[in-house]
């Protein structure tokens, strides 16, 4: 038994490949590779694939060690121009990532394609599905990264709620000029309800469906805000209350201006 094996269309099929994983890595890393540079590193690695196949016998761990470890370092180094260690590793991994989703979209887009010219097309759209992909991988995670804990403490009570820290909330006091992040009224604790709070300001407020309006706002002892393994502290924090529900978004209680950090 035996395969016939066409060694030009194995390069051609090798470099298109090559070329869209290592342009797809680059824009995720966002490296300062040129499309010259990433066609030299597709074209080294199509040209060493070829060369190992053509090598004879059952070399495996000789074959292994070539195709997953040499001809990737030689790709990432010449298409890339990746010196530093540490992106040099998340390159290599991100390679095998986009080779899966990029392997699989292919093969769940052109099953039957048996045309040269139908297969580029199905590579060039199957590359658009995974970078659309990654985009909305990304999207997903920056939404978590706006979210995070706060503690507001006022007067030696604590009060822990989850916060978006929206960059849209541009509200502040009109005269002091302090960014102003707004609380939900009925999340507040009974034991704060129960004291005198002195020295409210009332702030112009205007929301969707409200054209203008006011709330009032105290200022807290303290205020730590925890996203991820960060903490910040801010002092003397101006929390309005809102009573409109509307206002925040699913879980959040609580949205921050972005001026404090």
């Amino acid at each position: 038994m035996y395969y016939e094996l066409y060694i030009d269309v194995l390069f051609l099929v090798n470099f298109m490949m090559d070329y869209l994983l290592l342009l797809a890595v680059s824009r995720i890393l966002t490296c300062t590779a040129t499309h010259v540079s990433i066609f030299a590193g597709a074209f080294m690695g199509a040209i060493s694939t070829c060369a190992v196949i053509c090598i004879p016998g059952h070399h495996f761990l000789m074959k292994f060690i070539l195709f997953h470890i040499v001809i990737n370092t030689i790709m990432i180094r010449a298409g890339l121009k990746i010196k530093e260690r540490k992106k040099f590793l998340q390159a290599y991994l991100l390679l095998y990532i986009c080779a899966f989703f990029l392997g699989g979209a292919m093969q769940f887009l052109g099953s039957h394609v048996k045309t040269a010219g139908l297969f580029v097309l199905i590579a060039a759209i199957s590359y658009e599905v995974m970078q659309g992909a990654f985009w909305m991988l990304a999207q997903l995670r920056s939404i978590q990264n706006y979210r995070c804990k706060v503690t507001v403490y006022l007067n030696g009570i604590s009060h822990t709620v989850e916060a978006l820290i929206d960059t849209g909330n541009q509200l502040c006091d009109p005269i002091t000029k302090v960014p102003v992040h707004v609380l939900g009224a009925e999340v507040l604790p009974k034991e704060w309800k129960r004291q005198k709070v002195q020295g409210i300001r009332m702030i112009p407020f205007h929301s969707v469906g409200k054209s203008e309006g006011m709330i009032p706002a105290i200022f807290a002892e303290k205020m730590v805000v925890e996203s991820g393994k960060e903490s910040i502290c801010i002092e003397k924090p101006l929390i309005g209350i809102c009573q409109e529900k509307a206002v925040f978004q699913g879980s959040c209680q609580m949205i921050l201006n972005p001026d404090i950090f």
